[in-house]
């Protein structure tokens, strides 16, 4: 890979995980109002407050991160939501096997999870996505 390619990939990357810590805080955030704040029963508020961090996760990184152009935005939103929720139930799978089966401390395992499915996410969204061979108005 030239240099250029590879400061464009890291500064891609870069953007994304920017972009990936601020859809987390909002995510906490609004789940934390939701459930503590107005009550609302903790499933429902972690649904609500994840479909919100999606959907800001997606548009931001739609015009930021990859500048997709494409116009058909609801077909790329559902990939972006299938690839989301792979997303989730990797981070569910990597859960399991640190906290129940390798027996690391909770908080530890999300940190680890959420570097693991940084990476992940992040290679799904770029080669799928938004990638301009798959979404392409030409």
């Amino acid at each position: 890979m030239d240099n250029l390619l590879k400061k464009r990939f890291s500064l891609k990357f870069f953007k994304y995980a920017f972009i990936g810590g601020f859809v987390t805080l909002l995510d906490w955030s609004i789940f934390y109002v939701l459930s503590s704040i107005l009550n609302v029963y903790y499933q429902l508020a972690v649904i609500i407050s994840f479909t919100i961090g999606a959907t800001t996760k997606f548009g931001f990184n739609k015009i930021f991160t990859f500048q997709s152009k494409y116009k058909k935005i609801s077909l790329q939103y559902s990939v972006f939501f299938i690839v989301t929720i792979i997303g989730l139930l990797a981070s569910v799978l990597f859960m399991y096997l640190f906290v129940d089966l390798l027996f690391i401390h909770k908080i530890i395992s999300r940190i680890a999870t959420t570097i693991i499915t940084l990476f992940l996410n992040f290679f799904l969204d770029n080669y799928i996505t938004f990638n301009k061979r798959f979404f392409n108005d030409n």
